[in-house]
């Protein structure tokens, strides 16, 4: 929306001023992993035990979007991650 308003320059040096106390993770093997578990446990748990069904079924189709098991997998690795910093020291 910044890029559409009438004091573009103005707002995008909001948005960048906002952003800088952002920490953005990306997703290594890791974290792919404990993404994989996660969607595998949830399917294993609450999609359609009929195979047929189940083929057809979607992550979003038992209420978990693929945004929210992203977060929920950086999460933990992050946990993992930060447990494992402090047990080291």
């Amino acid at each position: 929306m910044a890029y559409n308003s009438q004091q573009r320059e103005a707002n995008l040096a909001k948005v960048q001023a906002f952003l800088e106390d952002i920490a953005i993770y990306s997703i290594d093997e890791e974290t792919a992993d404990i993404y994989g578990q996660f969607k595998a446990e949830i399917f294993a748990k609450f999609a359609p035990k009929e195979k047929k069904k189940r083929r057809k079924t979607r992550i979003q189709d038992l209420g978990i979007s693929d945004n929210d098991l992203s977060i929920a997998a950086i999460a933990s690795a992050l946990r993992t991650y930060h447990s494992f910093s402090r047990q080291r020291f």
